[in-house]
């Protein structure tokens, strides 16, 4: 029997649980739409999230900006503090490498690109070949053409919702082990009866 892995959510964060739309909200009802932790997190993303999580029994690895601009060598600890105040549903395993400029050019031969989060996550993988089972989640096109059966494009006006939820799952219940598929396949039944 083989040891059960769980699978990764590479996971983006402004467009995805933060929704350009509730920040506006918040903004026109005069409420704080920033904390010291960042952008207050849409309750309705983060409900879709809860369900996905709880469904795959996925890990999360953070490959949004905020593990760079915000936090530089103390990303993951800081971010994982974020999930704790916050009360987050996950568990945050690691975020994806920083890659400069230089270290593109070094491992694939180019300066700058569109898809430098795909580059990262490509790199993430290489380093973990454990996991063989995982979804993007951002609301920007920016994976690689072999990534693309594994993105979840989200719009970032709305973030994260139940039809990115239901194809995340459809994505993460065709690879992996039975149990994960039965746990996948009888969320989205429950889903189909409540219609």
């Amino acid at each position: 029997m083989s040891k059960y892995i769980s699978p990764i959510i590479f996971l983006d964060i402004d467009g995805v649980l933060h929704s350009f739309n509730y920040e506006e909200y918040l903004t026109n009802h005069n409420f704080d739409w920033f904390d010291k932790d960042g952008a207050v997190f849409d309750p309705n993303c983060i409900v879709a999230f809860e369900y996905l999580i709880n469904a795959t029994k996925a890990k999360i690895v953070i490959s949004s900006s905020w593990k760079d601009s915000r936090f530089c060598e103390n990303a993951l600890p800081l971010m994982r503090g974020i999930w704790e105040r916050r009360k987050l549903p996950g568990d945050i395993i690691d975020i994806t490498p920083t890659l400069t400029p230089d270290d593109l050019f070094a491992l694939y031969g180019i300066r700058s690109t569109w898809q430098w989060k795909g580059y990262e996550i490509d790199q993430w993988l290489k380093h973990n070949r454990q996991y063989r089972s995982y979804i993007i989640i951002d609301d920007q096109d920016v994976v690689l053409d072999n990534q693309r059966d594994f993105f979840i494009k989200t719009n970032g006006k709305k973030g994260l919702q139940k039809k990115d939820v239901d194809k995340a799952m459809k994505i993460l219940g065709q690879c992996g082990d039975n149990e994960r598929k039965a746990n996948i396949m009888t969320w989205i039944g429950n889903l189909l009866h409540k219609k």
